[in-house]
């Protein structure tokens, strides 16, 4: 065929070079993909460092107060399987919420208020230190219903503003923040044997210092997704430090540009979009 096409024809010395080109290729990728590398290029520029620890706390903190807040439930006084299949329950609607809501009212806001709630009811109910069941049982739906709706915004967070490229590495470690925090919640529910009321301080002191803490990270709805560690870094570089997408107009010519990018014309990398 190469004859045919008036081509060099491919000789043996050729297959040689090209399999020794193909095998550098792969060694070369092989020692790029290292584990420390990508694991330290989550904190190798300064923004992509600021989110991803900020993010990391956050995840830490939320895990800490949700599984400590599920085993507080058998401390209430109150009938613990009740207690927490209502709170359960309950948990439907927030992730409803977050399906339906979240890419309108954007990932901070819910974020932030969910823990804040949480954090409020949680030190309510430890300093009024009330015996009815009615309230505790109504302060302690509430205080897991939040957490959960921080749990989910929050593991939503790290595959939105991680870079492709580090995007599994970035997961997988926050999870392992995660599964310390819980650990540790178990501890914090032992509390319990020193003052009844000592777990729900210390969840709400926790839980309104992560309100604090992803109120800095930036909200994600309608941003690219960053492919490279560039982007990462450049990732909601320009969006002010109190922005809401409910505040926000989109421009007629945004919406006519996304209407011709879905009617067959090719969709770029920096045009991918968040959702929920």
């Amino acid at each position: 065929m190469a004859r045919f096409n008036g081509r060099h024809e491919i000789t043996e010395d050729d297959f040689t070079t090209l399999q020794i080109k193909t095998a550098e290729a792969e060694q070369s990728q092989q020692q790029k993909k290292s584990f420390w590398k990508d694991t330290f290029a989550l904190v190798a520029t300064p923004r992509l460092r600021r989110n991803t620890l900020v993010l990391f706390a956050g995840w830490f903190l939320i895990c800490l107060c949700y599984n400590a807040n599920t085993l507080e439930l058998s401390h209430l006084g109150l009938n613990v399987y009740g207690t927490y299949s209502t709170a359960i329950a309950f948990e439907l609607p927030v992730n409803l919420f977050t399906i339906m809501a979240l890419d309108r009212l954007g990932r901070r806001w819910p974020n932030v208020a969910f823990m804040f709630i949480g954090g409020t009811i949680s030190l309510v109910m430890a300093l009024l230190r009330t015996d009815s069941s009615a309230a505790t049982l109504a302060m302690a739906v509430i205080t897991i219903v939040c957490y959960a709706g921080g749990y989910n915004i929050t593991y939503q967070l790290a595959s939105e503003i991680f870079p492709t490229e580090i995007r599994g590495r970035g997961v997988l470690i926050k999870r392992l923040f995660g599964d310390i925090g819980s650990c540790l919640g178990a501890d914090v529910a032992y509390l319990v044997e020193y003052d009844r009321y000592l777990p729900l301080l210390v969840m709400g002191v926790l839980s309104l210092l992560a309100a604090l803490l992803l109120f800095f990270v930036p909200d994600t709805v309608h941003e690219p997704l960053p492919q490279t560690i560039e982007d990462g870094e450049e990732f909601a570089k320009g969006q002010p430090l109190c922005f809401c997408p409910v505040l926000v107009t989109r421009l007629p010519d945004q919406d006519k540009d996304r209407g011709n990018k879905s009617n067959g014309e090719p969709i770029k990398d920096q045009d991918v979009v968040t959702h929920l």
